[in-house]
């Protein structure tokens, strides 16, 4: 073969690559729009009864009511919110109630 009918080969290849990438980019962005969701976790763990907020340097903290506030402002502020408890909500191990944390 000639150089010229090489040149045109690879001229054509080249082109076949960029058309191959352009239409696997919109095809990608398709996909994400059509399919693909934003996932907001909470999760919270080992509360061990600990439900009202403790005053610290004159400002509130901690508590199940600041926790609630908080979990209701981001689903107020996202779409597709999950909160999840892993557990000790109420009290932990009979060590922990013995020896209070200590």
């Amino acid at each position: 073969m000639g150089t010229e009918v090489i040149d045109s080969l690879r001229k054509i290849r080249f082109q076949r690559k960029q058309t191959l990438n352009y239409l696997n980019q919109i095809n990608l962005e398709a996909f994400k729009h059509m399919y693909m969701k934003k996932l907001t976790i909470l999760h919270s763990n080992d509360l061990h009864g600990d439900f009202l907020a403790a005053e610290v340097d004159s400002e509130l903290v901690g508590g199940v009511s600041m926790l609630s506030g908080y979990i209701n402002k981001v689903r107020n502020e996202e779409e597709n919110v999950v909160y999840a408890i892993a557990g000790d909500m109420l009290r932990g191990s009979i060590i922990d109630s013995e020896y209070k944390a200590l």
